[in-house]
């Protein structure tokens, strides 16, 4: 009987043993940590994914930078078109031709308020700086779903963040917000040929040149 207790002793020791090292593994205590994780902070982003987001978070910059340009009345470009404004008004005033158009009610507040356009009678054609609207724009070509090639006042130049692929080459888009001219960019035509054409921006100073027009 002695003999029975021990055997059934070492077994039980033996059994202990060997289930002790299979519940306390560092492997198998390891492995659900590493899934956890993986889970939690999930697949790495493909070189396309980060190349789309750092190409978004420049377009956002570019945007922005653009926005500072025209932030208040004091800035250059606005201050650009309210004086080009006031030129036109006093050489209005001077024209003998429409001297009676002034005894008109209402005429001369009308003539004050006027839109800027980019004219070449005027001599404000578009220039880097220049704020001005357009009386047409010609689509010479869309480029992709925000950018595509105009021309104003026999200019070309890339205007940039309007869709125009509903537009056919050669028709006129309607755009009713002035357009900032930026700096040059070079693009390559369908033949090939390098060309050099200045950047448009439409911006939005319905505000800033609303109240600037109308102070005294």
């Amino acid at each position: 009987m002695q003999h029975t207790k021990q055997q059934y002793l070492c077994f039980s020791l033996l059994a202990l043993v060997t289930i002790f090292p299979m519940s306390c593994s560092p492997q198998q205590s390891k492995s659900p940590r590493v899934e956890s994780v993986k889970d939690a902070t999930g697949p790495e982003p493909t070189e396309l994914e980060q190349a789309k987001a750092e190409l978004a978070e420049a377009e956002a910059e570019k945007w922005g930078v653009i926005n500072d340009l025209i932030k208040d009345s004091n800035s250059p470009p606005v201050q650009s078109y309210l004086k080009e404004q006031k030129r036109r008004y006093d050489l209005q005033r001077e024209n003998p031709n429409l001297k009676s158009y002034f005894d008109r009610p209402g005429y001369d507040d009308q003539l004050q308020r006027a839109k800027v356009d980019f004219d070449d009678r005027y001599g404000y054609t578009p220039y880097p700086g220049r704020l001005a609207f357009a009386k047409e724009i010609r689509l010479i070509q869309s480029i992709d779903a925000k950018t595509c090639l105009v021309s104003i006042c026999d200019k070309t130049l890339m205007l940039e963040g309007i869709d125009a692929t509903g537009t056919a080459d050669g028709e006129s888009i309607y755009l009713d917000k002035p357009l900032l001219i930026g700096p040059t960019v070079s693009y390559t035509s369908a033949s090939g040929a390098k060309h050099s054409v200045y950047t448009v921006y439409p911006v939005d100073l319905e505000g800033t040149i609303g109240k600037q027009s109308t102070a005294p």
